[in-house]
């Protein structure tokens, strides 16, 4: 788990999905985390390259976890200041 986006967060965290919706990026190169229901086909449930970030699930509605992935964005931020944009979709 190296982007910045999930520092300190465990690689078997749990998050919380309200949906079933399933993004298949063109380009492997953009998925972070991948992210198995328990029928063996694991799906990508967050993006990202470079300042383009997105979740599959929601990160206001999971706990810790969340609040960590939250607080973490906001050090990214930070971190890249005003002059560069950054762009979350989720």
């Amino acid at each position: 788990l190296g982007h910045p986006l999930l520092r300190g967060i465990a690689a078997d965290a749990h998050v919380y999905f309200v949906h079933s919706y399933v993004c298949e990026p063109a380009d492997p190169d953009w998925i972070l985390t991948e992210t198995d229901y328990g029928d063996g086909r694991p799906f990508a449930s967050m993006l990202g390259r470079g300042h383009v970030l997105g979740t599959q699930f929601h990160p206001e509605k999971s706990g810790a976890v969340g609040l960590r992935l939250l607080q973490n964005f906001v050090d990214i931020v930070a971190e890249v200041g005003a002059t560069r944009p950054l762009l979350v979709a989720t």
